[in-house]
């Protein structure tokens, strides 16, 4: 199966990779996932590799990095978790808090498409 989320710019990837990885701090928070998951599937080296080509914001790429840290944070010191988890999340709202949303792409209606 081949799923892929398509940003219109590198602000719009930004964006996209920023509140998908809030969605994920939110579930693992919520114990609604596993931090294996969340670094299988999201959290993996390729995310901060491939925004810091963009050159992306240094704040979203410590954040995401940071997240690179949670299965093992979860493995070796599960006592620290949600305290990584919320520094994570509140790193990510302080960066959509100030990102620019002016970007015509990130107002653009799906149902664009099928018109």
């Amino acid at each position: 199966m081949d799923f892929r989320l398509q940003p219109t710019s590198a602000s719009d990837a930004q964006r996209m990779a920023a509140i998908a990885a809030l969605g994920m701090c939110v579930a693992l928070r919520q114990h609604c996932t596993t931090a294996r998951y969340a670094c299988g599937v999201l959290f993996r080296p390729s995310l901060v590799s491939g925004l810091r080509a963009l050159d992306a914001d240094p704040a979203l790429c410590e954040a995401l990095h940071e997240a690179l840290e949670i299965e093992d944070v979860a493995r070796l010191a599960p006592e620290a978790l949600d305290q990584l988890i919320e520094k994570i999340i509140d790193s990510l709202m302080m960066y959509l808090r100030i990102c620019d949303w002016s970007d015509p792409a990130a107002e653009k209606n799906w149902t664009d498409e099928y018109s």
